[in-house]
């Protein structure tokens, strides 16, 4: 079955605003895309778009990070617990970014900062496992000359992290060294993918990178410490120098934009890579092929990629700390081995109560599920409260909203199936936003339902084969439920055989 279908909202009442709060009761969960947030949500309008951020203490922040699985060793999780506090605890002393200042936020939720999620799966028992690994290291953090240390991580090293100066110019506190991180059980150990000269210089040429026939590419190393490795690339009468590590950002940014039916490559096991270049430590080599063309055939050059590791590859390894929690380390020690020897300690001053996270940012429309005792105030006005889909739009250097039709109150259907010229359609009024599924039976038996989830009050109309599909004559039975904490609604309708 699919779920096309087209609605045809009731009238509603316009809103504009400059912020938007949405807070919850105790233990309800407001849903931003795939994950749950108890908020208080506010949402505000800059010059790049929406951005929604959340306020939380700092210790349920941490419950809310999703850099590992759940199921890892105690000890990984624990070290991972640390490590994020301790990024949380750096990133807060060097004061707010720009974005930050403009948009109200501390830290940012996606692995521009570190991956924050909300109370999604917390309550699994992989998710309480994260719980108890984060309580056991409460308040702790790495400090270095007394402040706290800049606890950069990354998810699998190959079988050597890189020395700091050699990923990032500039930056080389002596935590940040180069180490052995052997027993990794990550599919990015190693990677390799090839591409043809042709795919080479349009990756090139969309990044302004070639300036003529491509001629080379190599790759030249240094030892830890040495500086970055150098991806030299040399085309017409040009030649370009670039870190391997911005070169990985180069190409992927190319691939994105003008590959991405062929680039990240499969790997060995036929899924995709997570990413076209995954490290900055690789290798470029040429190699020829035969070119098989109707009649003939042509000697053409690839362009091999041979790498280690996925990431920056600089602190932590996170599969690493999993390989040394399996053979038996504790936190501390794995810590420590990473990061120059330093161990744990009390955060104390470091980690204020609150932080604000900023949950999205720089989008043109914010889609909000709503728990029954969500409120939603618009400057400082509420709007409404209970259930529902709310829908905000950037405007003007504002915000605009509709109040959903029927909050609060239990759901109506109204439904029919009208004949139209593509066939029988089914056709639904609902009266207030309700968890809505549609089920049925052909000739008393039943056929699969179709739950739509959550969805406003509004006029819904789907091609009923798109509903229940390859169905046959005969008596069709239908009944729409709609249920919401104001009550429930089933309608039924029943077409007969006889089709037009």
């Amino acid at each position: 079955m699919t779920t096309a279908g087209s609605l045809d909202p009731v009238e509603q009442e316009q809103v504009a605003a400059s912020s938007i709060v949405i807070t919850t009761e105790p233990g309800q969960l407001v849903a931003l895309g795939d994950y749950l947030f108890a908020g208080p949500l506010v949402i505000r309008n800059g010059p790049d778009g929406l951005a929604v951020t959340e306020t939380l203490d700092t210790e349920t922040y941490l419950l809310g990070i999703r850099e590992v699985p759940f199921d890892w060793p105690i000890e990984a999780l624990k070290t991972q617990a640390v490590a994020a506090r301790t990024y949380l605890a750096f990133t807060l002393a060097q004061g707010r970014t720009s974005t930050g200042r403009t948009y109200g936020y501390d830290i940012c939720a996606t692995t521009a900062c570190q991956v924050y999620a909300g109370r999604r799966g917390l309550q699994s028992e992989e998710g309480q496992r994260w719980q108890a690994a984060v309580a056991a290291t409460a308040g702790e953090i790495l400090l270095y000359n007394g402040a706290p240390a800049q606890a950069l991580y990354s998810s699998t090293a190959g079988t050597r992290t890189r020395e700091s100066e050699d990923i990032f110019p500039g930056l080389n506190p002596p935590y940040l060294g180069a180490v052995d991180s052997p027993g990794e059980d990550s599919p990015y150990v190693d990677w390799s993918f090839a591409i043809t000269e042709q795919e080479m210089e349009t990756l090139l040429a969309t990044q302004e990178i070639l300036a003529g026939p491509l001629h080379s590419i190599s790759v030249s190393t240094t030892p830890d410490g040495g500086g970055p490795w150098q991806v030299v690339v040399r085309s017409g009468t040009s030649v370009a120098s670039f870190g391997t590590y911005q070169f990985r950002s180069e190409i992927n940014r190319a691939a994105a934009a003008a590959m991405p039916d062929r680039l990240p490559a499969q790997r060995p096991d036929g899924r995709r890579y997570p990413q076209t270049v995954l490290s900055g430590t690789y290798q470029i080599t040429e190699r020829s092929v035969v070119v098989e063309h109707e009649g003939y055939r042509e000697l053409a050059r690839e362009f091999v990629f041979n790498g280690h590791g996925w990431g920056h590859q600089v602190g932590m390894s996170q599969f690493g700390a999993k390989a040394m929690a399996d053979r038996g380390s504790a936190y501390p020690a794995i810590l420590a081995h990473y990061y120059g020897g330093l161990t744990p300690s009390p955060a104390g001053a470091w980690l204020p109560e609150q932080i604000t996270v900023g949950l999205q940012v720089g989008v043109e429309e914010v889609t909000v599920l709503a728990p029954t005792g969500a409120t939603v105030s618009a400057d400082g006005v509420e709007l409404a409260a209970g259930v529902a889909v709310w829908r905000f739009a950037a405007d003007a250097g504002g915000i605009t909203t509709s109040i959903p039709s029927g909050i609060g109150t239990g759901p109506q259907v109204r439904a029919r199936l009208p004949y139209r010229p593509d066939g029988y359609h089914l056709a639904f009024h609902l009266t207030a936003p309700a968890e809505v599924t549609i089920s049925g039976t052909l000739n008393g038996q039943a056929l699969e339902p179709l739950s739509l989830g959550l969805i406003e009050a509004g006029f819904y109309d789907y091609l009923l084969g798109e509903v229940f599909a390859d169905l046959p004559s005969g008596v069709l039975k239908i009944r729409i439920s709609a249920t919401s904490p104001y009550g429930d609604y089933t309608r039924g309708v029943v077409l007969v055989p006889e089709r037009r």
